[in-house]
C-alpha cells in the first residue's frame, strides 16, 4: 500500500495542502483531528495523523472513511495473486550481499536532507502508482513466518532453510518487537570501546541509544577485525555525526532496559558508508606517508 505523506487540511470551507512534515504532534488533537482528507481527485476519504519515530510518521484513513476505488490508496487485492496467512515460524537465513545491501540502503537514506527525503517518498510513490493493479486475489494460502537466525550458537543445519528478509530499523524506531530478531540498526556514532575480543560502539538517534556489541562470535568469524575499532573512533572524532549501520540480533540491557544488537558476522557492520577495513587501509596508507 502507497504510504501518505500529504493531506488537505480543511477548516472553515478553507483548503490547504499540509505535508507530515508540518503537523506537530502536540497539536494535533487541538488543531488537525477530524480535519484532514486524501489529496486524490474524487477521493474524501478522512485521515489520521499517526506519529512514528525515525521520520516513519504518516497519514492514514479512518476505519469509517474508505477511499474511494479510483484512488491510488484503495485497498484491494490483485487478481491472479496468492494472498498468504502466516501461521508457525521457519527459520531463515540472510546472505551477506543481503546485510551489505541493508546497511547501504539504511545509510543512504540517513544522510538525505529533509527536502530529499521528501523528494524520495514523492518517487517511490509515482513507482509504485505505476504499477498499480485493482484486480481481486483467487485464493490464500497458509504460510510460516521467517525468523532470521546470525547467532551461530542457535543456528540449526536444516535443508529446508529458506532466504528471509531483512528489516532495517533507525536507533529510535526500534520496539519490543524487535526483541530476538534480526535488524539493521541505524544511528550516529556517540562512543566506541575496545577490548580482549570484543567491541563496543554506542550509537544514538533523537535521544535514544544502543550499544552495537561485537563479542567473541564476530572475532572468530573476522579475526583480522581485531585491533581495529580504535579506527572507528578515529574516525568519528575527526568526522562529527558519523553514521554507522550494523546487522545482529537485538536484545535488550537488563540494567538499563536499553536496547542492543549483538553482531556476529564479519559484514555486519558500515561506517559512514565504508567497510571497517577501508578505513583501516586508509589511516594506515596515511600513517606510512608521515
Amino acid at each position: 500500500m502507497v504510504s501518505i505523506y500529504e493531506a488537505f487540511y480543511v477548516d472553515n470551507y478553507k483548503k490547504t495542502l499540509i505535508s507530515i512534515e508540518e503537523i506537530k504532534p502536540e497539536e494535533y488533537s487541538r488543531k488537525y483531528w477530524g480535519k484532514l482528507f486524501c489529496t486524490e481527485a474524487g477521493c474524501e476519504a478522512k485521515l489520521s495523523y499517526v506519529k512514528l519515530p525515525g521520520n516513519k510518521s504518516h497519514f492514514r484513513k479512518w476505519r469509517e472513511s474508505p477511499h474511494s476505488e479510483n484512488c491510488i490508496h484503495f485497498a484491494e487485492r490483485i487478481d491472479g495473486r496468492t494472498g498468504t496467512r502466516q501461521v508457525g515460524v521457519q527459520n531463515g537465513f540472510i546472505s551477506p550481499e543481503q546485510m551489505k545491501k541493508a546497511q547501504r540502503e539504511a545509510f543512504e537514506l540517513e544522510i538525505l536532507s529533509a527536502e530529499e527525503r521528501i523528494k524520495k517518498r514523492e518517487d517511490d510513490r509515482e513507482k509504485r502508482l505505476n504499477k498499480k493493479n485493482t484486480k481481486k486475489v483467487t485464493k490464500t494460502v497458509e504460510q510460516p513466518a521467517i525468523r532470521v537466525i546470525v547467532d551461530p550458537a542457535h543456528k540449526i543445519e536444516d535443508t529446508n532453510q529458506v532466504k528471509g528478509r531483512l528489516y532495517k530499523r533507525d536507533v529510535d524506531a526500534l520496539k519490543e518487537k524487535d526483541l530476538g530478531q534480526t535488524r539493521t540498526v541505524t544511528g550516529r556514532i556517540e562512543k566506541v570501546e575496545t577490548g580482549e575480543k570484543s567491541a563496543l560502539v554506542r550509537i544514538c538517534k533523537n535521544n535514544k541509544f544502543v550499544n552495537i556489541r561485537f563479542g567473541e562470535a564476530f572475532f572468530a568469524d573476522a579475526p583480522q577485525y581485531e585491533g581495529l575499532f580504535y579506527y572507528i573512533d578515529q574516525f568519528a572524532t575527526e568526522n562529527n555525526n558519523a553514521v554507522f549501520n550494523a546487522t545482529g540480533e537485538v536484545k535488550q540491557n537488563e540494567q538499563t532496559n536499553e536496547f542492543e544488537l549483538i553482531v556476529f558476522n564479519r559484514d555486519g557492520l558500515l561506517v559512514h558508508g565504508r567497510t571497517l577495513s577501508y578505513i583501516a587501509t586508509t589511516y594506515s596508507i596515511e600513517s606510512d606517508k608521515n
